[in-house]
């Protein structure tokens, strides 16, 4: 029997734009994977680099490689979301086009899926770096709570970085969930996945994330999302108004509940977002706005 065709595909998806140099180093390691049963999925938003030339490349060297071109800009939800859609695996996973993925980290992935059921996303520990320089580790959590409105509610409560966004998932579950164009849409996704089934994180394996680019900074995340400017402004303010809309509107376990029960949900997820990461925002503001005087300050 042959082992590979045996194995669930996994398909890794990688929306891109201009980052030929980045996105070469992402290709090789995704095709690098121990776990051979994968396609991957490039959907290029209009790049005038050389990406089509790096992944034509790949596509010379491995038949597992397709490729998209988009002659217009349409926006990184829409690409995102693209990729998404054109996927064809059981489980499905973005790859961020900057960003790479250790050796092992489908098969150990795929591996909890098969043991566990009950999962709805399995992700690896997440590794922050600046122009190459590792500069600091994800927080790395699961939501093992029966009930599904305790995993969001936990979620919530829990999340720092958008890691868990760049781990394996059921393809059913995410193309029912998509991405929506939203302030924080990456935990809105991340969210309404939990919703689904539980989640787990693996501490022996790692996804790695370079920081720049449309998300360096709120202001650069709402230009990108082509949303208004005051969102990136009060960054905190429209990711809790997002969570609180999406979570009462959800189509998902929502759907299921009394209209009571999805206002007082939305409420609680607003809270916990305003508080909470009102309040990491704000020291993170105050600890950049002092680094900032102290450089400006004479020797």
């Amino acid at each position: 029997m042959d082992l590979r065709s045996s194995r669930p595909l996994v398909t890794i998806g990688i929306p891109t734009r201009n980052r030929a140099e980045m996105l070469e180093r992402a290709l090789k390691s995704a095709l690098q994977q121990d776990y051979e049963n994968i396609e991957v999925i490039v959907s290029d938003n209009a790049s005038t680099d050389e990406t089509q030339l790096v992944v034509r490349a790949s596509m010379s060297r491995d038949v597992r490689v397709r490729y998209y071109y988009s002659p217009s800009n349409v926006g990184s939800t829409r690409n995102f979301n693209a990729v998404l859609g054109r996927a064809t695996g059981d489980f499905f996973m973005w790859l961020g086009d900057d960003d790479w993925i250790d050796k092992r980290y489908v098969r150990l992935c795929i591996a909890e899926f098969m043991d566990y059921p009950e999962l709805a996303l399995v992700t690896g520990s997440p590794k922050y770096y600046r122009s190459g320089q590792h500069i600091s580790n994800g927080k790395v959590f699961d939501l093992q709570q029966e009930k599904w409105w305790l995993r969001v509610i936990s979620y919530y409560m829990q999340v720092v970085d958008n890691g868990m966004f760049y781990g394996v998932m059921r393809s059913t579950h995410i193309k029912a969930v998509g991405l929506p164009n939203a302030m924080g849409n990456d935990w809105l996704t991340v969210a309404s996945i939990a919703s689904l089934g539980k989640t787990r994180s693996l501490c022996d394996v790692s996804i790695h994330r370079e920081l720049g680019g449309a998300s360096s900074s709120p202001a650069r995340i709402a230009s990108a999302l082509g949303l208004p400017a005051v969102q990136g402004k009060f960054p905190v303010l429209a990711l809790a108004t997002h969570a609180c809309w999406h979570t009462m509107r959800s189509r998902l376990p929502l759907k299921k509940a009394a209209s009571f029960g999805r206002i007082l949900l939305g409420a609680i997820v607003f809270c916990i977002v305003v508080i909470r990461h009102g309040a990491i925002y704000a020291r993170a503001a105050r600890s950049a706005v002092r680094s900032r005087l102290e450089g400006l300050r004479p020797n």
